[in-house]
């Protein structure tokens, strides 16, 4: 999916009387996917739908793709690489069917748009976060932690900070997480690396040699 005129001018396609953007077309192959499932009675109705775009959209696609989703009548439950859907969808399906596969590493390859996207990913990796919030879909992490797709995760940084109530990562039943205060940079080594640091840079400025300079 790509732009539309609503978020980043660009000509449109004529379709004989019509003229559509790239929006107005995934709309309307969104919505006849939906209405292809909610055709077939044994599935459940649809709450939402999650799209996956290319590792390389950028934001005016991304938001050019949530637009598509909204003209196509139906609710946006979230954006995700292509890659990590797969990667995902692996991760739940080996979930459901017991541990096996657990451990391993899995390499997902996404050829399409004429570009080649890789994610490296074991299930039973742990992730990491201490620098920005942001940086983790906290809902999408929480989700994952439920569903044992995820071996863990320690998260020192939040979206929104101080935390508020309603945080996917504050709910009590998520197995394998610890979240601390934004308190990671405070350890006895860190700090003495800090002095250090100040020191080194006080005795290079005296000497007329400075160190780590900005700019």
């Amino acid at each position: 999916m790509g732009t539309g005129e609503r978020v980043f001018a660009g000509p449109p396609w004529r379709v004989g009387d019509h003229e559509l953007y790239a929006t107005d077309v995934a709309a309307i192959i969104l919505r006849t996917l939906a209405d292809m499932i909610r055709a077939r009675p044994a599935i459940p109705a649809l709450d939402g739908v999650v799209v996956a775009h290319p590792q390389r959209f950028r934001n005016r696609e991304k938001l050019a793709t949530a637009q598509a989703v909204r003209m196509a009548g139906l609710s946006l439950a979230g954006l995700i690489t292509e890659p990590d859907a797969a990667a995902w969808a692996y991760g739940l399906h080996a979930a459901r069917a017991g541990d096996e596969g657990r451990g391993g590493s899995f390499m997902v390859f996404d050829f399409g748009g004429g570009t080649l996207d890789v994610t490296l990913m074991r299930r039973d990796a742990v992730l990491i976060n201490t620098a920005r919030g942001g940086l983790v879909d906290e809902a999408m992490l929480a989700d994952a932690l439920r569903k044992g797709a995820l071996g863990g995760a320690g998260v020192d940084v939040l979206s929104l900070e101080p935390p508020v109530a309603g945080n996917p990562l504050l709910a009590p039943d998520i197995p394998n997480l610890i979240v601390t205060p934004h308190c990671a940079w405070g350890s006895r080594e860190s700090r003495q690396r800090l002095v250090g640091q100040l020191a080194e840079n006080v005795r290079g400025f005296f000497d007329g040699e400075p160190v780590r300079v900005v700019g």
